[in-house]
């Protein structure tokens, strides 16, 4: 979402009493590799780098919309997978 804290709004807006959200999302580093290859090819033309999609949050920033938004006692359930690649060809080669 554009305006994860709005969506939050909405969704706690949406719960029953005592209802639970779960959801899962990208972290902060996802496509990492891309990005920086962004970077430097705006470098490389002499430009400044522009930042491609939307921003993503890290878990400390979820924690802190969800408690902007009312929710109580947020708890992370982590099955976290991280892969790293080096360069964006080797990425899009998966």
């Amino acid at each position: 979402a554009a305006h994860p804290q709005e969506t939050l709004c909405e969704l706690k807006r949406l719960l029953r009493p005592g209802g639970m959200l779960a959801f899962t999302t990208f972290g902060a580093e996802t496509f990492r590799e891309l990005h920086t290859a962004f970077e430097l090819a705006y470098r490389a033309q002499g430009l400044e780098p522009q930042r491609h999609g939307l921003p993503l949050h890290t878990a400390k920033e979820w924690n802190a919309m969800l408690a902007a938004d009312g929710f109580k006692n947020p708890q992370r359930c982590q099955n976290v997978r991280i892969e790293r690649y080096s360069t964006v060809r080797d990425f899009s080669m998966r």
